[in-house]
């Protein structure tokens, strides 16, 4: 049985984790909604060929290249079958969520040992989302610039 003291630093622990988790599957989110468009611009660059599609096309697959940088240090991103998590490592949100089931299973006060492993995801984990939010504002804003400059119409349609 434990006191109310190691009960609520269990709860407090076990909520900030739950945060942290749910707010990793916004950043996924958020990730795989840039990844979709990035995509269909760079297909789109593909499939005319031109040199302003190319430049556009490029330019997707660096921005691309700093998400999935991002996504894959976040998330397992190769999983596919349930086997599949013994074959690949675990990431930043797996070990994150994993802590949150120990933490919320304990009897006792979160552990000082427990505590220090959340500082060092959460220290990851921010540095991550930092770095998220510069290619949001940055890249993300400088590859619709080259979109308006280049005047890529929204929807394209392959002459025949």
């Amino acid at each position: 049985m434990t006191s109310d003291g190691a009960s609520d630093a269990t709860a407090v622990l076990t909520m900030e984790l739950e945060r942290g988790v749910v707010g990793d599957a916004a950043t996924l989110v958020e990730l795989r909604d840039a990844a979709t468009a990035r995509g269909t611009l760079a297909a789109a660059g593909r499939a005319t060929g031109t040199a302003s599609e190319k430049d556009i096309a490029d330019a997707a697959k660096a921005l691309d290249g700093k998400l999935t940088a991002i996504e894959e240090t976040l998330y397992q991103t190769k999983n596919r079958a349930p086997q599949d998590p013994l074959n690949y490592p675990i990431r930043l949100n797996n070990k994150l969520a994993a802590l949150a089931g120990t933490v919320a299973s304990a009897e006792a006060a979160p552990t000082a040992q427990a505590r220090a492993v959340y500082a060092e995801l959460k220290g990851k984990i921010d540095a991550q989302l930092v770095a998220l939010t510069t290619v949001l504002a940055d890249d993300v804003a400088g590859f619709n610039r080259l979109v308006r400059e280049r005047e890529v119409p929204a929807v394209m349609v392959r002459e025949k």
